[in-house]
Formats: C-alpha cells, structure tokens, sequence
C-alpha cells in the first residue's frame, strides 16, 4: 500500500514560512514573542492549553488549510494524530515545580495540570479534529519527529487508520520575563498529512517510498571489531533502499554539522556503488546548529521537500545512534 506525505505545516520562530527558512540570517527569534495564539487560533479558548499544544495546533490548521475537507470527510475511526516531541511538558512541569516551591500544592492549577502530560498536544488536536484512530506521541531525543513519519507510514500500510495527521511541536520555556527555559530548544510545529493511496493526495505530495530506522551508536561504529560490519550494514540498508537504477536524487543529512563520519562514509560509499546520481543539499543556516528537540529535523524535512524537485533521501541523526532515513519521490515522478 502506497504512502503520502502532503500539506506540510510549519510555525517557528526561524521564520514566517518554509521559503524564508532558507535566506540569509534567518535565526530562531528571541523569547515567546514571536508567537501571537490569537493570530493562529482565533477566538477559540485557549488559556488552558499549553504552549506547546497551541504551536502543534496551529501548524495543524495550515496543513488543514490544504487537507481538511476530505481530512474531514473520512469517519472518526478513520483518522488519527502521530506527534514527536521532546518538551511538549517541560515548561508546565517548571511552572508546576516553581510554584509548589514558593506557595505550597495549594495555589498549584488543577485546570493546568492535564498539560503535565506529554501526550495532551496531540490529544487536543484528535480531539479538534474528530480523530478517533491512532493517537500517539513519540519521545525519542531529536529524531521523534521523523520517527513518527516512520510510524504513520507502518500504520497507514497495516490499515489502522486511512489519514493520520503527523507532527512535531516543542515548547522551550519561558522564565516569566521573556527568556526561554531551554535556549537551546527550537520552539514551534512542523506538520504533515499523511495518507494512504485510497485516498488520493493532493497535487505537490511525496510518495513515502521507504525508510530506514535503527541504532548506529558512535562508540561501536568507531570500535574496530564492530564498526566495519555495522557500517556495512547501513550501506547496505541504503543500497536497498534506493533500489538499482534509481532516478537521480538529492541527499540531506540532518544533523549536526560534525557528528557522523562512519555513517556518512557508509553512505557515500553506497550512492557510488550503485552509481547513482545525487547531490547533497546543504541544511539551513537557522537549523544547523538546533538539534535539541524533534522541530530541527522536521523543518528540514520540509525545507528540502520545498526546494527540491527530485526525489530525496534524507538523513536524520541524533547523538545517542538512532538514525531515520526517508525515502521520499515527488507524485510528478510516478508513473
């Protein structure tokens, strides 16, 4: 069963839309600021949703904005939510913390306490969305994101669900005078639509070809006894996965600038040996340095989607050895 990836969604503080992700000097903005609920939500009642649950579901209705009608037509039992996510409750859990600290468990918010839970963003957007299917968040440190790719793809080809809405959303904190919890952490949502081929997607999607999804850790892939068979094995994961005679492709490795050596030999050496065609696409500058938290590698995912008219292999790492390869062919490519 074929899957697609399409109408991709993005609220970050790097940039108003994926096309200025790319430009010269985009940075991710100061403080919380950036973001205005009202603006992307509306008048709907949002004080007791969480930050984070606020970043997911406005990224969901831009996607929606292309996806929603026949998101919407299918059955409740049709449809689900799939999320990545690594500080989705960090800022409520240090608002909770602050406060049983400095005024005792009675001025703590029964009415907050649900968002204590890394599992409400996407709870609140099944909820929103009439999704009755899969509802699922992921953890995985930076690459749950992709990961949930991975996951909806396994679920839409087992017949749980026929669309999923698939995600990432991070909150990063905030001190209370505008400076973020966790600076390192790039705040925001990326979303997909994700669909099976009975329902066709529309114009602009990607085939989700393949993927690959396991742990390559650094100590055994530098350890001369263990490395050389499981960089072999990665190679051979790729060769697979791309298939002979393959159409010319662009390449992104997501991740950090330095990490991966063994790996990206690994794959070098499997593009050369089956002579494929490729190029490797280079990471924006706001993003290369952003890997902590799942919304980096999904706005690279969706930056390269963006700008790239071949099909496209793309590389997400993280730094305890879990590494996600999509394989990803525009629908113009298909025959």
């Amino acid at each position: 069963m074929s899957v697609y990836l399409s109408a991709p969604g993005m609220l970050s503080p790097c940039a108003s839309s994926l096309a200025t992700l790319g430009q010269a000097g985009a940075a991710a903005a100061p403080g919380q600021a950036w973001f205005d609920a009202r603006q992307h939500l509306g008048q709907r009642k949002i004080r007791y949703l969480s930050r984070a649950t606020r970043y997911l579901l406005a990224a969901a209705g831009q996607t929606m904005q292309t996806a929603g009608a026949r998101f919407a037509a299918l059955p409740e039992h049709r449809k689900g939510v799939i999320v990545g996510t690594n500080f989705a409750d960090y800022a409520v859990r240090s608002e909770f913390d602050q406060v049983l600290l400095r005024q005792g468990s009675g001025a703590l918010s029964s009415a907050q306490a649900p968002n204590m839970s890394v599992n409400m963003p996407a709870a609140q957007t099944a909820i929103d969305y009439g999704c009755g299917a899969v509802c699922t968040t992921l953890t995985s440190s930076a690459t749950a994101g992709i990961e949930a790719i991975v996951y909806a793809g396994n679920a839409l080809r087992r017949g749980q669900a026929d669309a999923l809405l698939v995600g990432s959303c991070e909150d990063n904190g905030d001190d209370g005078e505008g400076t973020p919890l966790l600076p390192h952490v790039l705040g925001g949502s990326s979303t997909f639509a994700a669909w099976t081929a009975a329902t066709p997607p529309e114009a602009g999607a990607h085939k989700l070809a393949g993927w690959h999804w396991r742990r390559y850790p650094a100590a055994a892939l530098a350890d001369p006894a263990r490395g050389p068979a499981l960089r072999a094995a990665f190679g051979a994961a790729m060769a697979g996965l791309l298939g002979a005679g393959a159409a010319p492709i662009d390449v992104l490795w997501s991740g950090p600038p330095d990490a991966d050596p063994h790996l990206k030999a690994g794959l070098a050496q499997a593009l050369a040996g089956a002579a494929i065609d490729h190029r490797m696409l280079a990471l924006p500058p706001a993003l290369a340095h952003s890997f902590a938290g799942c919304n980096a590698h999904m706005l690279a995912l969706q930056f390269a989607l963006l700008t790239s008219s071949r099909a496209l292999l793309f590389v997400a790492t993280q730094a305890l050895g879990s590494v996600v390869v999509l394989y990803l062919t525009p629908t113009n490519h298909l025959t």
